[in-house]
């Protein structure tokens, strides 16, 4: 049995001892209920031949996890049991629904021992990049250094946890506009218009506003990581915002006299991705926000392989968190409820995410992320501020998490699901269906054409609509070009004509009422869609009329110089309108 060196010890062997008693109790009771319960199962463990379905799951094709698993689930079959569990859950205050630090039959000791008002005392951030050059470790034991995890940037000791405040040791000692790991010192003015530019353009891929949140954050520690703030998030704010700044470049850049007009944004950049694994090491809810924003960064730059790595780690910490899942116990045992600012910012970052990994998904026709079959998260909390603009946005951002769904089985359903020609056209209609629904459900401040009494949309939100239209073109676009009879699904090309139309609408408002540079990333992606369908109207295919097909040159020569206008702030904006001109020149000969 070994020495006991103190009562700790000897607590725990006692603890497990009486544990051991009562699973054996336990272990009895099980036995009983399951022979109770033996012949309610096995009427659902052996179904007739004539059901059609197998008692047990096919082991000969992968499993690719389909968000439609909801959809084909057993009528008779009890769906809303709970899967068996792995431990107990514990909600950390930056927003991590981990495992607990004791050893179950599931897995061992794990991460980080169990919290204790003793340990917290002695909390440290648990970062590989230290700004301050203040982090010292010899004094801590071993054991305790994985605690930092469990609060990992949250800072301080417990009392200031408590109360969301910084601890006098960690009170900011640097402007946000000075901070050290900042590429060089900026002047404050520059440094407030190149985050206003990135608030105001960038949030494009369906979130809530933050700016209130992370300016809060930033001003009381720039040097800290919060939930809607980080370092890292920083300097890709200010990245982002560098490439919104079109005509103003040399006027509010000339300390950096090394960076030229269209590298503009790579030194935050540098320094970000110099960041980003050591941040990642101890994430909280900004590194998240933060990696994806990087990634977007880079998409518009045309290093998507960087863009996916970002992505990858970004999904990772997702799942890490359990951003998909509540947390109503672990709230309460943290003193807080649901809608609380913790529970706001775990759906705030699920449903970004989740809106961008849609995009993701339908760029590059690669699954991502899929929780779907163990989702159970609450929507995103609608603000309800007094600006108007905020609380459009949150509307907004709610229908986008519900646009997204279909997005992601779109996908699915026409590029990966194994099924006969019939059983995807009837899946792909009842996606057209959803699709549909979610355009008539939204709320008169979300139409389009927007009604004359509604304020003028801002272009983030405009993009919601295009996105729609896009996902509709994917949806029916395979029906037109990999069957031999287009005519199998009635009206394909009438929509898809319909929704290539209604792009051209949306990205003329953008221009005329907020200029081209104005626009989000999302734009050119639904642009290309758009712009793929009007070829293959001039093409000849759907038999249109010569006006139609004269329009459809008009309007693709619009597209084209748009989207190389927008190449001036994202480069990938140029590829899109290059690889266009590539499918015009192969498709359409008479051009």
């Amino acid at each position: 049995m070994g020495d006991y060196r103190d009562a700790n010890c000897l607590n725990a062997f006692l603890r497990v001892r009486a544990w051991k008693r009562e699973n054996a109790q336990l272990r009895q009771r099980i036995a009983e209920l399951e022979q109770a319960l033996g012949s309610n199962r096995s009427s659902s463990r052996n179904r007739s031949p004539e059901s059609g379905t197998s008692a047990h799951p096919s082991t000969s094709e992968p499993f690719v996890g389909t968000p439609l698993s909801s959809d084909s689930r057993d009528a008779n079959e009890a769906s809303d049991e709970e899967p068996f569990g792995t431990g107990a859950l514990i909600l950390s205050p930056d927003g991590n629904l981990h495992l607990g630090a004791e050893a179950t039959f599931f897995r061992p000791r794990h991460f980080l021992i169990p919290h204790s008002s003793s340990a917290s005392a002695t909390l440290l951030h648990h970062d590989a990049y230290d700004p301050r050059g203040q982090k010292d470790k010899s004094n801590v034991p071993d054991d305790l250094l994985f605690e930092g995890f469990l609060f990992a940037g949250m800072g301080g000791t417990q009392s200031s946890r408590d109360t969301g405040r910084a601890s006098p040791a960690s009170e900011a000692t640097f402007a946000p506009h000075e901070v050290p790991y900042l590429p060089a010192s900026l002047e404050k003015s520059t440094h407030q218009h190149l985050l206003h530019l990135f608030f105001a353009y960038t949030p494009t891929f369906g979130m809530n506003s933050f700016q209130e949140q992370f300016t809060l954050s930033m001003r009381t520690d720039p040097m800290r990581k919060q939930l809607y703030f980080s370092p890292l998030l920083h300097l890709v704010c200010l990245g982002i915002g560098s490439r919104y700044q079109v005509g103003r470049f040399h006027s509010v850049n000339t300390q950096f006299s090394g960076e030229e007009y269209a590298t503009r944004g790579h030194c935050f950049i540098e320094r970000a991705r110099a960041m980003a694994d050591s941040e990642a090491d101890a994430p909280t809810l900004g590194t998240i926000i933060a990696l994806v924003f990087l990634s977007i960064y880079c998409f518009g730059m045309m290093s998507d392989q960087a863009a996916s790595n970002y992505y990858a780690i970004a999904i990772f910490l997702v799942q890490e968190f359990r951003l998909h899942r509540r947390c109503d116990e672990q709230l309460r045992a943290l003193g807080l409820e649901p809608d609380s600012e913790l529970d706001v910012a775990r759906r705030d970052v699920y449903g970004f995410v989740r809106n961008f990994s849609s995009w993701w998904t339908n760029y590059f026709a690669r699954l991502s992320l899929n929780l779907s079959a163990e989702e159970n998260q609450r929507p995103p909390f609608l603000r309800t501020s007094s600006d108007p603009a905020i609380r459009i946005v949150s509307i907004a951002f709610r229908k986008h998490c519900q646009l997204s769904n279909i997005g992601h089985k779109i996908v699915f359903c026409n590029h990966f699901m194994r099924a006969s020609f019939n059983q995807r056209l009837t899946l792909a209609k009842r996606l057209g269906d959803d699709l549909l629904a979610w355009r008539r459900s939204l709320p008169e401040i979300l139409t389009w054409p927007q009604p004359s009494s509604a304020p003028i949309m801002l272009p983030g939100v405009a993009v919601l609509l295009a996105i729609y239209n896009a996902y509709l073109i994917e949806l029916h676009r395979p029906y037109l070009t990999f069957t031999e009879n287009p005519n199998l699904w009635p009206k394909t090309m009438d929509h898809c004509v319909q929704a290539a139309e209604e792009m051209i609408d949306i990205i003329r408002f953008i221009r005329d009422f907020h200029g081209v540079h104005s626009a989000p990333l999302t734009t050119q992606q639904c642009i290309y869609v758009s712009g793929t369908m009007l070829i293959l109207l001039i093409s000849g295919l759907g038999s249109r009329s010569p006006d139609t097909i004269a329009q459809a040159r008009r309007n693709l020569l619009y597209i084209l110089r748009w989207l190389d206008e927008f190449a001036e702030i994202w480069p990938a904006a140029g590829q899109s309108a290059a690889s266009l001109r590539i499918l015009e020149r192969e498709h359409c000969f008479d051009s």
